[in-house]
């Protein structure tokens, strides 16, 4: 099914109430729509990102839109749902509904989903060939001392673009006093996700995309900067650098450096870094594939359960990652988007 966003935000309003209504009618021509009611499923307040995108989105394209704060009561609701998964399982189970959930979610669960008309008028998937990565890359990026942060991704006017993203950030302590090697392990830990390609793998796989090198660059710099106890936590050491092509094992002291040891995936040899950049049968170092890019995780201090699974199953054998609070942050900016 196809339903332009303006569509769903009338869904949601009270002005469109049947599958049959002549304006979902015209977006899906030749397709037999049931004349019945549409049962409108929501979020509760504590569901998440979600449900503050999707009011979001609703204000960028409907102009009679009103409920844009969480604390806004939904023009129609007909069932709501207390969290994400309850979300997708009420859809499921209940005739004529339509719901909303973030395309990580959407992947992790095979639930089907609509595909939507972008503001040039072209129907896009979350899926399709550049829908995300082109959405990103009109992104506006604003930077600064702390923080690196996307906006823009609200109705993205672009041919191919998925029109609605979301943007998740991670959240660490700039300059902290304790747990130092724990912090050090969960800074590795973003240096794996923004700059190794078994990491891109992953997240491309979960519903998420990988940000641009110049937005990765920023979030690298600003990552560098975060220190413990005077220090800073990034130092010489292969598994800074995100051990490209493996799974770093820390075995020395917070900052022991040489005592760090990557081990290689089965198609990776060590380089002359100890870094596993070595693919087998490759014998110059020019032929590193070594990826340039930042990635889209969400680590366990900003939501998605679907890859903190992920997360726990590729790499808690070799990292402690623990949440970082203070009231000197340092951001970096994951990105997804919301699936109707």
């Amino acid at each position: 099914m196809v339903l332009p966003f303006d569509v769903a935000a009338k869904i949601y309003n009270g002005d469109i109430t049947t599958w049959n209504d002549q304006r979902i009618q015209n977006a899906n021509p030749g397709v037999s729509l049931p004349n019945q009611a549409i049962q409108v499923v929501t979020g509760s307040d504590t569901q998440g990102g979600a449900s503050y995108s999707i009011r979001k989105a609703f204000a960028a394209t409907y102009s009679s839109w009103t409920a844009v704060n969480p604390n806004d009561a939904w023009p129609r609701s007909n069932a709501v749902a207390s969290n994400p998964l309850g979300m997708i399982s009420t859809v499921q189970n209940t005739a004529y509904s339509i719901g909303y959930s973030s395309y990580d979610m959407a992947v992790a669960t095979g639930v089907a989903f609509a595909a939507i008309k972008n503001q040039q008028g072209n129907v896009v998937l979350p899926s399709s060939p550049k829908a995300l990565s082109e959405a990103i890359a009109v992104a506006q990026v604003s930077v600064s001392s702390q923080s690196v942060q996307l906006s823009g991704l609200m109705n993205v006017n672009s041919p191919n673009a998925y029109p609605y993203l979301t943007v998740y950030y991670s959240i660490v302590q700039a300059a902290a006093q304790d747990r130092c090697r724990q912090r050090r392990e969960a800074l590795r830990f973003l240096f794996w996700s923004m700059s190794d390609l078994s990491s891109a793998q992953i997240m491309r796989t979960a519903g998420y995309e990988p940000l641009p090198a110049k937005i990765y660059s920023q979030a690298l710099t600003l990552a560098q900067s975060v220190t413990c106890s005077g220090t800073a936590l990034y130092a010489a050491s292969p598994c800074d650098n995100g051990c490209s092509g493996g799974f770093c094992q820390v075995k020395g002291t917070v900052f022991n450096p040489p005592e760090d040891q990557c081990f290689c995936d089965s198609i990776y040899l060590p380089g002359p870094n100890g870094d596993c950049s070595i693919i087998k049968n490759v014998q110059s170092p020019a032929q590193t594939p070594l990826s340039t890019s930042g990635i889209a995780f969400n680590i366990p201090v900003a939501g998605s359960e679907e890859v903190r699974m992920l997360y726990q199953q590729q790499l808690a054998p070799y990292y402690s990652v623990r949440e970082s609070r203070g009231t000197q942050t340092a951001s970096v900016t994951f990105v997804s988007s919301t699936s109707l």
